[in-house]
């Protein structure tokens, strides 16, 4: 794990040379605990406040955050390109803030054009880059 100001990383390296392969960042609070997904590149890690992080290990590519909120029913799924799935009620939670536009708005303002049902799923046992 690497601090970076206020920000952490976790660091992924290889078991028998133990040289870096990825510094895998953008982790408000420090990671926690990891997971590989067997006859998978999907690489999961899990940190404080119900954020886990789903990246591709060959690439190092972040895939996917997955936010678990403390209602324990609602959740958000995003894409690195701001796609979603989730409960509305956790799309409401969230904000963004579109390139050229100062002002935050809650997520499902965008639901016509970001929302994807099924993004999950897909994402973690389909297809995903």
């Amino acid at each position: 794990m690497r601090r970076e100001g206020r920000r952490t990383a976790a660091v992924l390296s290889d078991a028998e040379t133990g040289k870096l392969v990825f510094e895998l960042g953008g982790f408000d609070q420090a990671p926690e605990c990891s997971f590989f997904y067997p006859d998978s590149d999907l690489l999961a890690i899990g940190s404080r406040g119900g954020t886990i992080r789903f990246w591709n290990r060959t690439t190092g590519k972040q895939i996917l955050k997955l936010m678990l909120f403390e209602t324990e029913t609602d959740w958000l799924a995003v894409t690195p390109d701001g796609h979603y799935d989730g409960t509305e009620d956790a799309a409401r939670r969230v904000g963004i803030r579109r390139a050229g536009d100062p002002r935050v708005v809650a997520l499902q303002s965008a639901a016509d054009e970001l929302y994807q049902p099924g993004l999950l799923e897909t994402t973690l046992f389909g297809e995903h880059p």
